[in-house]
């Protein structure tokens, strides 16, 4: 029974860190199409200024 236990645990862990990983990278992504929303929100602006 112990065995099963540890081995429930390890999957359960692996599932864990698997999940976060897909967390980590999707925020990532996130993060850089926020970065290229506001230079291009900050090129349109400076675009309007010079007009």
């Amino acid at each position: 029974m112990d065995g099963l236990v540890l081995a429930g645990a390890v999957v359960f862990a692996m599932l864990t860190l698997s999940s976060l990983h897909v967390l980590i990278k999707q925020l990532d992504n996130h993060s850089k199409r926020q970065a290229e929303i506001i230079a291009l929100l900050t090129e349109i602006r400076d675009s309007v200024k010079r007009k």
